[in-house]
């Protein structure tokens, strides 16, 4: 194992090795006690600084392969890159062998801000942090490709919060403490509303114009939020807890300021001038799925279905 290639699918059975073989130190010091075994004894010394090393260049090789993926393919619908899962998915692993990494990583790497602060830079956090600054980084980087900057902030949200929920569902929450997990579900909820006022703030705006009419702002409305509908019915939030939580602040953000508007300027006398409140919520629910979304705004144009 010490001697084969160090390529880092190979790192979890090196750990197995290395940590069986410090599980059986005691037991080979009794057996290989005399001055005639001397040489297993330093054998299985330089074996474990091998295995060391090894695991080390494993580590390297694979923040390499992170800074090497080029791919400039845009993930359909801003959803979650294969790079973020497979490194993921390889650093949850890693973690579950966070107390042999502390016996082999001794030295850290430049600890972050909030690290120095607290005096809290072990080696092991430090790495594994820095490893997914390293993803973090990319993402940012593939988000840029997107044309529609909402689009590519949808992307950052569902990449960052598949991150997160990873840390906090695994050992990764233990290494890198409550307080990352904390200040990364922030920025998640920076990013959405960051999102949400891209893609819906344009649309309030038509409520608020007091030069045209009643009848012209509703009409500014609902050609807005079609608009908007229609543009996403595409765009997926794979995961269901943060795909509810964007829906209901967007609703917060429309239904009630549209409901009173309406009921201010008695819009429910009006004939064939838009969207009923009530309908508002209805497309919001179908938003998000991906290309499993159904329902279109122009379907209930053409059914009469209006104020």
């Amino acid at each position: 194992m010490a001697k084969c290639r160090k390529s880092p699918e190979k790192i979890f059975l090196t750990l197995d090795v290395y940590q069986t073989i410090i599980d059986l130190l005691p037991k080979i010091d009794e057996l290989f006690s005399s001055d005639s075994t001397s040489t297993v004894r330093s054998q299985i010394v330089v074996t474990l600084s091998n295995l060391r090393e090894g695991v080390i260049s494993m580590i390297d090789e694979f923040e390499s392969s992170i800074s090497k993926e080029s791919s400039k393919s845009l993930i359909s619908g801003g959803g979650i890159h294969q790079l973020t899962r497979y490194v993921m998915n390889f650093i949850v692993f890693l973690a579950d062998y966070s107390d042999t990494l502390s016996d082999i990583i001794s030295k850290p790497l430049l600890p972050s801000p909030e690290e120095e602060n607290s005096g809290d830079s072990s080696p092991v956090k430090s790495r594994i942090a820095w490893l997914i600054l390293f993803l973090l980084c990319k993402i940012d980087a593939k988000s840029r490709l997107y044309n529609d900057v909402a689009l590519s902030y949808l992307f950052l949200i569902n990449n960052l919060n598949y991150v997160v929920v990873k840390v906090r569902s695994s050992n990764l929450k233990m290494v890198l403490s409550e307080d990352w997990v904390k200040k990364h579900e922030g920025k998640v909820k920076k990013y959405a509303g960051k999102f949400e006022e891209i893609v819906w703030g344009e649309v309030m705006t038509s409520l608020s114009d007091d030069v045209t009419t009643v009848e012209e702002r509703i009409r500014r409305f609902s050609d807005g939020f079609e608009e908007a509908y229609k543009r996403q019915t595409g765009w997926v939030v794979p995961d269901s807890k943060l795909r509810d939580e964007i829906k209901r602040s967007v609703g917060m953000m429309i239904i009630p300021r549209y409901s009173e508007f309406c009921e201010r300027y008695r819009v429910g006398l009006l004939e064939n001038v838009g969207f009923a409140p009530e309908d508002i919520g209805n497309y919001l629910s179908d938003l998000y799925f991906g290309s499993r979304g159904s329902g279109s705004v122009s379907s209930v144009h053409s059914s009469g279905s209006y104020v």
